[in-house]
This record gives C-alpha cells, structure tokens and sequence, in this order.
C-alpha cells in the first residue's frame, strides 16, 4: 500500500505498520517505509501460534471458520438467494476480548502443546501479545445468514 500523487495522504500521514498478507514463513509487519516494526519477531510468532490452534481445532473436530461457508450451506439447504452479513469485534491487547483469549490459550494449553501443533515459546509469544494495548486483532467473525424457501422446491 502505497500513497498515490493527488490522494490527499502523504506517507507520514499513513499508519506506522501495515500488515502484509503474505503466508510465508517471511510474512511481518514493515512500516511504510519498509523498516521492521518493533515486535515483528513477536507478532510473526503470534500469526504462527493462532493458524497452529486453527489446525488443532479442525483434528479436533471444531471449524473456527465455519461462517465462511454458511451462505452456501443455506443455499443447499434449498434456500433461494440467501443472504449474509458479518460483524467482526475489534480486540485491543489489555481488554476484555484479550483476556478472554488467554483464558482460552491457558485452557486448552496442555492438549496443543501434546499435540504437537505448536511449541510453548510459540504459545507464550502469541499469549504475551495479548497483554500489548498496541495490538489491535479482528476476531468472533458473527456471521448472520438468511433465506427463504424456494417455492419452486416446496
């Protein structure tokens, strides 16, 4: 992401870390002038920590990611044009939503680390994050979906 001439936005006036979606092993967070944020090694271990408990819930039947094919499953269903909409809380390392996390990353600790999935200095990164009121996550994707019955099929 980078400003364009006549924008209005100047690369001092951008945010100082911009997320890079890439997954590779190199993924981190740079700023907009390409130096390494403070934390990188941190925050790449915590991205690391969160797809390896995303897997070991999926061995262990649970599909965190579920919403995403929800509109389709109604649409099987035989609900004509279903409809979606999602809302995303917005979690600050500190805050209620963060201890909440912890509370579950204490909980389920002893089963993901035996798994295998993941190593405890891994864990304790993605767990110390949570403390940072400079970490800004997006979580609990609440996804709504709604139809009506085709009338062709009733």
């Amino acid at each position: 992401m980078s400003p364009r001439s006549g924008d209005g936005v100047t690369a001092g006036a951008l945010p100082a870390y911009i997320l890079d979606d890439a997954a590779t092993p190199e993924e981190r967070r740079v700023d907009v002038h390409g130096r390494d944020a403070p934390g990188r090694r941190q925050r790449q271990r915590g991205r690391v920590a969160w797809r390896a408990l995303i897997a070991w819930g999926q061995d262990n039947g649970v599909d965190w990611l579920i919403g995403r094919g929800l509109p389709r499953m109604v649409g099987a269903a035989g609900f004509a044009r279903p409809q979606a909409t999602t809302d995303v809380q917005n979690i600050r390392g500190g805050d209620r939503g963060a201890l909440y996390f912890k509370l579950f990353l204490a909980e389920v600790r002893d089963r993901v680390l035996a798994s295998g999935r993941l190593d405890a200095p891994t864990l304790d990164a993605a767990t110390a994050l949570l403390d940072d009121p400079d970490l800004w996550t997006q979580c609990w994707m609440m996804t709504a979906v709604w139809g009506r019955k085709d009338p062709a099929t009733s």
